[in-house]
């Protein structure tokens, strides 16, 4: 999982731009979560800062609450990258 702590990146799947992202959002988290393979390709548009992570899944038994606030945070992005996708179809 990925955090743009700074500037920004265009994001494209199959080879066309199918986003932009700035700074303070995450990427890279659906493929993180479901273990699947990436769906997009992102690139940087200006110079960034970005912190990169790892889910540390085998903690969840001992700090499940901490997890809590992640995944809580991961759906907040997700329903907003839904919902901007959503208001381009119409």
């Amino acid at each position: 999982i990925y955090f743009l702590l700074s500037g920004n990146c265009r994001v494209t799947a199959n080879h066309k731009a199918v986003g932009l992202l700035t700074e303070h959002q995450i990427f890279g988290e659906f493929a993180a979560i479901t273990k699947d393979l990436r769906t997009a390709t992102i690139r940087t548009n200006t110079i960034t800062t970005i912190l990169s992570f790892r889910l540390a899944t085998e903690l969840f038994d001992e700090i499940p609450e901490s997890f809590s606030y992640l995944y809580k945070n991961v759906i907040d992005e997700l329903i907003k990258k839904i919902d901007s996708s959503n208001k381009k179809k119409y």
